[in-house]
């Protein structure tokens, strides 16, 4: 089994748990994104700056979101 290691765009919600940025399921008026507890949905990104680089294009005005590395296993 190999780990494989990647970097998500998250946030923190009102009660201290963590949301991942993913993909939305139907992307309409521009929204492209959304946040999910499941980090399973996140978008993965392969290095820190790839995802710092997405985050301060996609956000105009939001600046709450940080990164935080998760694993995959195959």
């Amino acid at each position: 089994m190999e780990r494989y290691d990647f970097v998500a765009i998250v946030m923190e919600d009102k009660k201290g748990r963590t949301l991942y940025l993913k993909a939305s399921d139907k992307p309409s008026k521009g929204v492209v994104c959304e946040w999910t507890y499941n980090y399973d949905e996140a978008i993965y990104f392969n290095c820190p700056s790839e995802a710092e680089k997405f985050a301060n294009n996609y956000f105009k005005n939001f600046k709450n979101w940080g990164l935080k590395d998760v694993y995959a296993r195959v």
